[in-house]
């Protein structure tokens, strides 16, 4: 996968567009969330640079991802890992973590790969959207080991 600056606004593009394709498909009610919450402004993005980004993260899935039997690429989880270590601030970190799950909830379905990708930005960042008391806005957790909250299935990657 090509390289952003960290906390870039194509850093984050880049999650956005992992997050839409993780469940195959682009749905009419997630492009709608991108435009009702002005997720593209609140990264940093205009519309033409967030097309470039999202075919530039196309192209390099077809180079780096794994071709599945019925034709879905997927990344593997380290890829995953890398294209989230990208993002270093807490606050955009707290930021995409809603945005990925807002995505994955837009069409009232989170897939396999949507919860997983949402998984591993939890774990890796250490947000919880569960503490007690924080009516579900994501909060850090102090001391918490990666991989404590969610389990993950053995081998799986992310399904776009």
């Amino acid at each position: 996968m090509r390289t952003y600056p960290a906390d870039s606004p194509e850093a984050l593009a880049r999650l956005v567009t992992i997050a839409l394709v993780a469940d195959d498909s682009v749905t009419r009610d997630e492009l709608e969330h991108l435009h009702r919450d002005d997720v593209l402004s609140c990264i940093g993005m205009d519309r033409d640079r967030f097309d470039a980004v999202y075919c530039e993260v196309h192209e390099d899935m077809l180079a780096c991802g794994t071709r599945l039997p019925d034709g879905r690429l997927i990344l593997d989880p380290a890829t995953i890992g890398r294209l989230l270590d990208d993002i270093a601030s807490p606050a955009l970190q707290l930021m995409m973590v809603r945005t990925i799950q807002a995505i994955g909830q837009a069409d009232r379905i989170m897939t396999g790969g949507e919860t997983e990708l949402l998984g591993m930005a939890m774990r890796r960042w250490g947000v919880d959207l569960f503490e007690p008391g924080s009516a579900g806005i994501p909060m850090r957790r102090s001391g918490r080991k990666e991989g404590a909250m969610v389990p993950q299935a053995p081998g799986a990657g992310i399904e776009p």
